[in-house]
């Protein structure tokens, strides 16, 4: 008997030792798993806002004064959230938009050929729009997988 409390006494702290690593190595899981979900939150918040300022463009066929402001403030993070693939597609958006807006201003003064051109060059740059919407939720679907 005095043998089994020896052993019993010996096997004792490799056992609480086996426990705790179990129990960190869980913690260490569900760490991961809350980065990884946190980290989704605040790269879908960016993909939904790339989302909703090219469809307003889209909508109302130019850039409404100090949206491409508002744009460049609520995708500041991309740069950090995203790789720099996308931080320079977020770029992108931001100067096609203030070409758009900029083109939008000019048209009203402009006649002729002027303004063929400046009609042209506008539909360039919403084709181009429409195209990116089409193809965001596959440019970013690498950034916004959960996986388990």
């Amino acid at each position: 008997m005095d043998q089994i409390i020896e052993i019993s006494k010996a096997l004792l702290t490799p056992v609480i030792a086996i426990v705790a690593a179990y129990v960190a190595w869980q913690q260490m899981k569900t760490n991961r798993r809350k980065l990884k979900l946190d980290l989704f939150d605040r790269r879908y918040a960016v993909f939904e806002k790339i989302g909703e300022f090219i469809g307003s463009i889209l909508t109302s066929g130019k850039v409404q004064q100090g949206k491409e402001f508002q744009f460049l403030a609520d995708t500041r993070a991309a740069g950090l959230l995203f790789g720099e693939d996308i931080s320079q597609f977020v770029s992108e958006i931001y100067r096609k938009a203030v070409h758009l807006h900029a083109l939008d201003a000019e048209l009203e003064g402009s006649a002729g050929d002027a303004r063929t051109k400046n009609i042209q060059a506008q539909r360039e740059i919403k084709d181009w729009y429409e195209m990116v919407l089409e193809g965001l939720q596959a440019r970013f679907a690498e950034y916004l997988k959960l996986e388990h």
